[in-house]
């Protein structure tokens, strides 16, 4: 499998994720599927995740020789709750 082709598997898969958790916030008929995604990624699942993700960053970066991955690793950390938190309070909006 090429890297472009990974690449985009792990896009779509993010979209989807996020998609899904936008559709299932605005519905009470979907509220606790939604508060759970929340709880993963804002909880112990998000942390590990974050971690694994850094981790396997360092790796693929000592054996690349560069730092790259490891910030990739690191964004992903930081903005996995972000984006949570900006689609929550964006479909929560009162105008």
């Amino acid at each position: 499998m090429s890297k472009t082709t990974l690449k985009n598997l792990l896009l779509l898969t993010s979209l989807m994720l996020v998609v899904g958790y936008a559709n299932a916030s605005t519905g009470t008929e979907f509220k606790a599927s939604a508060d759970k995604f929340w709880g993963w990624i804002s909880g112990e699942y998000g942390r590990m995740v974050a971690l694994g993700g850094t981790g396997v960053g360092a790796f693929i970066g000592m054996v690349s020789k560069s730092f790259m991955p490891v910030l990739w690793g690191l964004g992903a950390a930081v903005a996995l709750p972000l984006v949570g938190g900006i689609i929550n309070s964006g479909f929560t909006a009162v105008l």
